[in-house]
């Protein structure tokens, strides 16, 4: 008959942690006797030596990294105003050791104490540094629920046909500052525009984080292959100076055009230099095909959406998280179809899991214009189809009946909305914390 053992997983972290500081040096007498005085277990020498195995190391060590893990990732957070007038918050931390006096010639001692040899290790952290930026995006459990209020073109021409009388940049600009009042504290972060959503990120809720796009809207229609431009007065600095906590850049994509089309590397580069995450948005599209809302293009848009996350998780490119359409026409789906469908659900499901398996970055699915209805059905999908997906960044889904845009409408269909993809979101996405370690 084989006895059990008393001695379980909190006697080893006890022994090995709060019992004995130099456990490797300690004798095993020494430590069965502290063992036995501390928690009443009698172990013999042999016994304890025997628990010393690798199953042991293998679980000190993933106990170590569990709590480092919630120590790094702690929620307790300053709030993007408080840091906003700061270019650098350092914390430093050191500890000292002492050391055997074999290693006196290459590491001195301090010469308080008797040792003639010592070590020190100092930690110097940057609390604006790009992991911490990427904290304040997310939440807690590293999921994002952001709002995209960084249409201008678009949002003009909404707001002209909603209104009796023109008004121009501030129409926009004080469309932006009702919506970032009233539904931010429902989101993790906002994305917005410099041009007229810098007034907007002043009235967002303090523990909203920010983003903010760098590229013109539209793109040049002049040039091959939708070539994007940037914002003439703004560089990633500037827009780092302004509050971000991130910077977008919006790529209109075709994955079998010539590469060179798209080659677009500085702008990771700039965000590497400044250490701010870099958000890459890829829109797909076939030049021989206009309508992307036709059964034509879905039946594409799997190997365009795909093959350009494929490229663009490639690390020349110093892309951080990736915002992308999902990679089927949600309304095209057996069973979600109207009427003639592109792809079983099957075959649906098989490319919601190439898809989260063409990359290693943390990525985001856009909302694309469909209903909120159907978006959250398409998170649902996602999560049954194996899509490790880590949150959304979306306005039309949250506001799409809202053009009049008033905080009547706002603070109740606009708050639901968002609140209800929220607890989808819990159900459904990932956390980027198993993705990004710094």
């Amino acid at each position: 008959m084989q006895r059990s053992s008393k001695y379980q997983a909190n006697e080893l972290i006890a022994l090995c942690v709060w019992l004995s500081q130099e456990v490797a040096s300690t004798s095993l007498t020494q430590l069965c006797s502290r063992l036995e005085a501390s928690t009443g277990i009698l172990m013999s020498q042999e016994g304890l030596n025997q628990r010393f195995n690798p199953t042991a190391i293998a679980f000190l060590r993933e106990a170590f990294t569990s709590l480092l893990t919630q120590k790094l990732c702690a929620t307790q957070l300053l709030s993007s105003h408080m840091i906003s007038s700061f270019e650098r918050i350092r914390i430093l931390d050191a500890t000292v050791f002492q050391l055997p006096d074999s290693f006196a010639t290459d590491y001195q001692g301090s010469g308080g104490s008797s040792n003639t040899a010592g070590a020190k290790i100092q930690l110097e952290y940057d609390l604006l540094s790009k992991l911490a930026a990427l904290k304040r995006l997310f939440d807690e459990n590293g999921i994002i629920g952001a709002l995209a209020i960084d249409q201008r073109g678009s949002l003009k021409k909404m707001i002209a046909a909603g209104s009796s009388r023109p008004l121009g940049n501030e129409g926009s600009i004080r469309f932006k500052e009702v919506v970032s009042e009233e539904l931010t504290p429902y989101a993790t972060s906002i994305l917005l525009d410099p041009e007229y959503g810098l007034p907007a990120a002043n009235v967002r809720h303090s523990d909203a984080g920010l983003l903010v796009a760098y590229e013109k809207t539209g793109y040049d229609a002049t040039a091959g292959g939708r070539l994007p431009d940037l914002l003439t007065d703004w560089s990633v600095r500037r827009l780092k100076e302004a509050g971000a906590d991130a910077v977008k850049f919006l790529l209109y994509y075709n994955v079998d055009e010539d590469k060179k089309i798209n080659d677009f590397k500085r702008i990771g580069a700039e965000c590497a230099a400044e250490d701010i995450p870099f958000f890459l948005e890829i829109v797909t599209y076939d030049p021989k095909i206009d309508n992307v809302k036709s059964l034509e293009f879905a039946k594409v848009k799997p190997h365009k959406v795909i093959e350009a996350m494929r490229e663009f998780s490639k690390p020349q490119y110093k892309v951080d998280v990736l915002k992308v359409e999902v990679s089927v026409d949600m309304n095209l789906v057996d069973g979600y179809a109207q009427g003639e469908s592109a792809y079983s659900q099957e075959e649906a499901e098989a490319y919601f899991k190439e898809q989260s398996e063409a990359t290693d970055l943390p990525f985001i699915f856009l909302s694309a214009g469909v209903s909120a209805d159907l978006f959250q059905q398409t998170l649902t999908f996602a999560k049954k189809s194996g899509s490790n997906f880590n949150g959304v960044l979306c306005g039309r889904a949250t506001g799409k009946n809202g053009e009049q845009a008033g905080r009547d409408w706002l603070q109740d269909t606009g708050k639901k909305n968002i609140q209800v993809i929220n607890v989808v979101l819990k159900e459904t996405a990932s956390s980027w914390f198993d993705k990004i370690t710094g």
